[in-house]
């Protein structure tokens, strides 16, 4: 049975290093493991299943995909993304770890989207780093095809704010500190990002029942730390529990708003008061 991806920002634990975020989040295709990733292709033995090349997947349903979401959202992209078929140039070796591990990411820094070669299929005879990254010959698994679409409204999410914060307040959005020590500012953003980015994913798919319960929420520094590193669905869940109610009521309008907002260190433990003061600034502003 297929189970839901699940998805998130990245915090990278180095031997003898800080905790630092890494410019990307994560989505994690179904049943992918830590082992070494193993190939995806058909053999002769097997029934021939129909499918459709990474190519022609992209170009002929990106576009749907974006569509859709700019009429059931209300917002327009002003540029559309780029997603690389060739991934083996990349000298980032954590991402490209992530995606050996079955993660795609949207990276912020460049505004691109990296998909697993864990959602295709290649050629039988395909072996080997610079094969795995190439996905110019890659193909829809079916089975898959639903994880993939789930993906691409998660990072799309990620690409929308990502290129707004740029446009609003010319620099990546979020604008992680990139400070040696995990802090409440960076994991506020962190929050926002990802349930924004899941509430795209969410209102594209199946919609998933918001039943997160608030007094599971870190109620101090040290409680969002340990759930940051042991628990990170947390915030995610979390995050989408706290857009959810501005985006629905006030769309791209509540989205901009999340974006131009600055947060403050107590924000994060005072959520519930947090989005009935932007709930009311947005009813202010939509008098």
């Amino acid at each position: 049975m297929h189970r839901r991806s699940s998805f998130g920002t990245t915090l990278v634990l180095a031997a003898g290093a800080a905790l630092s975020f890494v410019e990307l989040s994560h989505t994690t295709t179904p049943n992918s493991s830590s082992k070494k990733p193993e190939l995806l292709h058909s053999s002769a033995s097997e029934a021939p299943v129909t499918s459709v090349s990474l190519q022609d997947y992209l170009s002929q349903e990106l576009p749907k995909i974006i569509a859709a979401q700019e009429k059931r959202l209300g917002i327009t992209y002003a540029t559309k993304p780029s997603i690389p078929l060739q991934l083996d140039d990349l000298h980032d070796e954590r991402v490209k770890n992530f995606l050996r591990s079955g993660t795609s990411a949207y990276v912020f820094k460049c505004n691109e989207i990296h998909l697993s070669p864990l959602l295709f299929k290649r050629p039988t005879d395909c072996t080997g780093d610079c094969c795995f990254f190439d996905l110019a010959h890659a193909c829809i698994i079916p089975k898959l095809r639903s994880a993939l679409k789930s993906a691409l409204d998660h990072e799309l999410g990620h690409f929308y704010t990502d290129t707004l914060g740029e446009r609003l307040n010319a620099k990546d959005w979020p604008p992680f500190s990139h400070a040696q020590d995990l802090n409440e500012i960076d994991l506020m953003y962190f929050t926002l990002c990802e349930g924004i980015a899941d509430y795209f994913m969410h209102t594209m798919n199946t919609a998933e029942e918001d039943t997160f319960n608030e007094d599971h929420w870190p109620k101090n520094s040290t409680e969002a730390t340990v759930a940051y590193v042991f628990e990170p669905r947390l915030f995610y869940k979390g995050g989408y529990h706290f857009v959810r109610p501005i985006i629905d009521v006030h769309g791209a309008c509540g989205i901009e708003h999340l974006v131009r907002y600055v947060p403050q260190k107590a924000d994060l433990f005072t959520l519930p008061e947090l989005q009935k003061r932007m709930l009311e600034e947005l009813a202010q502003k939509s008098k």
